[in-house]
């Protein structure tokens, strides 16, 4: 999962606010990340978000579980492309391209696999809070994958490196067993500096596309917020 730093950064840009409490409540209650996956712990934590903070709570809840799945899903993508570089499958360029792509559309896929409460007016705000939160992400997604592949809590390394290499170390040992051969660790290393090195440079280009990219997200807008709006309505009148 990102840092609660990667979460409050992201939270202050998609969703005007963030609140500590909230990452809490994800990661430290009831099993980490069971709103993702447990309806009844969705529906509870819905409430106790919405009942203290409002929509904007309920935005960054969602936020934060989006953000931990994508942190998942950059582990799984990039440790596949690393396997691909060092047997020279793939360039630096071709691995980021795929996985600025695959990791978005990855994304999207798993959102709608996300819990339901089973209750209609709560699971519309939390759809169009989704889609809401997706079109926003994807409209910065170079600094998106900037913030979260290069998320260093202070004094700790990389975190998604870290969780790269280690599940590269046990495919190396998988290599040895069956085949008597170790994948080249040095390699791996070298691929993910790259990597964020070319995420760096990605970030700091993306000032050259924002005017497209805003023209973009404001039509995105434009189609998503009635639908919200109209969401929270029935949900603040069913109180």
């Amino acid at each position: 999962m990102p840092s609660w730093k990667v979460h409050r950064t992201v939270g202050k840009v998609v969703c005007n606010f963030y609140d500590h409490e909230i990452d809490k409540l994800i990661d430290l209650t009831e099993g980490h990340d069971a709103g993702r996956y447990d309806s009844q712990v969705l529906k509870e934590q819905f409430e106790y978000v919405y009942e203290k903070w409002g929509p904007e709570g309920v935005c960054y809840y969602v936020l934060h579980h989006i953000l931990d799945r994508l942190s998942d899903i950059l582990v799984s993508e990039l440790q596949q492309l690393c396997e691909s570089y060092i047997f020279g499958k793939i360039s630096v360029k071709e691995a980021y391209n795929r996985l600025y792509e695959n990791s978005f559309k990855r994304l999207s896929n798993d959102v709608k696999e996300f819990a339901n409460t089973y209750d209609h007016i709560k699971d519309g705000v939390l759809s169009y809070f989704s889609e809401y939160i997706l079109a926003s992400l994807r409209a910065g997604w170079e600094r998106v994958l900037f913030f979260v592949l290069l998320d260093t809590p202070k004094g700790k390394e990389p975190l998604i490196a870290k969780k790269v290499l280690n599940v590269m170390a046990v495919k190396s040992a998988t290599y040895q067993y069956k085949y008597g051969l170790k994948l080249d660790m040095i390699k791996a290393e070298t691929f993910l500096l790259k990597i964020g090195e070319v995420a760096t440079k990605k970030c700091k280009d993306f000032d050259k596309l924002s005017h497209e990219r805003v023209y973009e997200l404001t039509r995105a807008y434009e189609q998503i917020l009635p639908k919200l709006r109209e969401a929270l309505d029935k949900l603040k009148n069913s109180k």
